[in-house]
């Protein structure tokens, strides 16, 4: 069969025309958009610090002058103290576990104050749609020595534990928001996360949406602290 020698010529045309009217293509796209991303859930973290435990059998002339010096390191109040933290018939009157974050699940229970509490401040919080949002309970134990550097020394331990707990929720999709209520002395440990953050964790994003203090001590080591920006409210 004879080859038709005039398609180069044609071909080279068309390839001239192509370049000379700016011909483009315009590429295929799907009509159906990508679906948004789902919302995050706010999730906000409750954490109960307790108070100090009880002084009274100690009070005397030499442990004041210990206290006011903060050098109850190795003495008899400070094992007393222990002892007596390790004593669940002390966590039933308040909102107080084992030393750390636990978190606490929302019941009516004959002889458990952190249920109780739980389930109490759930139940108002429906009753009068004030948090609509989903709550988690926990409660930070700390020594409840009356002792500037053991609070100091607590609040570091509450500090990295929110900061593990915050992140691991954000994990989950989850927009975190954190309320402290301290109760007495507890109040003083959750004011030390200011100077925690500055002198230890500078870098660190995490902040305290509402700081509630009941009945807390107001003493010039913290009190400057409810002035921080890591407090974004303050409640006394």
């Amino acid at each position: 069969m004879a080859q038709n020698k005039k398609t180069p010529m044609l071909l080279f045309s068309c390839m001239i025309a192509f370049l000379l009217t700016g011909f483009s293509f315009t590429p295929w796209t799907s009509s159906k958009q990508p679906s948004a991303p789902a919302p995050k859930q706010v999730v906000w973290l409750n954490v109960f610090i307790h108070g100090i435990m009880s002084i009274k059998p100690h009070l005397s002339w030499n442990n004041f002058m210990l206290f006011m010096k903060d050098k109850v390191s190795g003495t008899l109040y400070e094992k007393t103290v222990e002892l007596m933290r390790e004593d669940p018939f002390f966590y039933k009157n308040q909102a107080m576990q084992q030393p750390g974050l636990h978190p606490i699940e929302p019941a009516l229970t004959e002889g458990d104050s952190c249920a109780n509490l739980a389930f109490v401040l759930n139940a108002v919080a429906h009753h009068y749609n004030v948090s609509p949002h989903k709550n988690l309970y926990y409660t930070f134990g700390w020594s409840g020595l009356l002792s500037a550097k053991s609070r100091y020394q607590s609040a570091k331990q509450l500090f990295k534990a929110l900061q593990k707990e915050v992140n691991r929720l954000k994990g989950e999709n989850k927009e975190v928001r954190v309320r402290i209520f301290g109760y007495s002395h507890g109040g003083n440990v959750g004011l030390n996360l200011a100077r925690v953050r500055e002198q230890d964790y500078p870098q660190s994003t995490l902040s305290i949406d509402e700081l509630v203090l009941l009945g807390s001590p107001i003493i010039r080591e913290t009190d400057y602290l409810i002035n921080d920006p890591i407090f974004k409210k303050v409640y006394n």
